[in-house]
């Protein structure tokens, strides 16, 4: 059953809709596969992920998320929960409602391999045009959180977002003029020790540039 919904997968193709004769629609397989991630058997849900994941739009394409892989982050199987998150990869689209949920995974996640996807999914994929100014709001919230590591993440999405986080300036000042205890981080992200402060010192040297704060953020 597992290899007949990966078959089905193959079917999820840009090609499909050129084909005049098909009796299938993208739509139309999208759906099977959406039915199939709440399956009862785990290597079925799996296949099913996998085949959901995001593919090639071709030349000036955008790639957003089926909404149904969001159901794959909650599934009993953390090697499924880190396919779902893997799909997002692939995408340059439509991320804007997929960070919370990543952050919940990071603070509550209780398989360490899922929580380090997490992360790695925040940093490689969560930057425009994949997200957009409306997850301002939110991350400065995030860069309240006592828990170092959703700070760092934060800023470093902030950083991303250049000129539209500029909202943000005074939290990131706060937190790079801090010396948090980094007794016990760990981190495979591209900001090493995972400190907030060395994010945050990184993401306002994006986003404080021509600012009223640029003085401050240079001293």
């Amino acid at each position: 059953r597992a290899e007949a919904v990966m078959c089905l997968g193959h079917l999820d193709s840009p090609l499909l809709t050129s084909v005049d004769t098909t009796p299938l629609t993208r739509q139309t397989v999208r759906d099977s596969l959406a039915e199939m991630i709440v399956d009862g058997d785990a290597k079925v849900r799996l296949a099913a992920i996998e085949s959901l994941r995001p593919g090639p739009e071709g030349p000036g394409g955008s790639i957003a998320p089926p909404q149904a892989l969001a159901r794959g982050l909650n599934d009993e199987s953390a090697q499924n929960r880190t396919a779902a998150i893997n799909g997002l990869l692939f995408c340059s689209a439509g991320l804007d409602p997929w960070l919370p949920l990543l952050f919940q995974l990071v603070e509550h996640e209780p398989e360490d391999s899922v929580r380090s996807q997490c992360s790695f999914a925040i940093e490689q994929a969560f930057k425009p045009p994949a997200i957009t100014a409306a997850v301002v709001p939110y991350l400065r919230g995030r860069l309240a959180s006592k828990d170092l590591k959703i700070q760092s993440l934060a800023a470093l999405v902030l950083g991303t977002l250049r000129t539209d986080s500029r909202s943000a300036i005074p939290e990131l000042l706060r937190i790079a003029k801090e010396s948090p205890d980094l007794a016990g981080i760990r981190s495979r992200g591209s900001y090493g020790s995972g400190d907030p402060a060395i994010a945050a010192t990184l993401a306002l040297g994006k986003i404080a540039p021509e600012t009223a704060k640029a003085p401050e953020v240079i001293a």
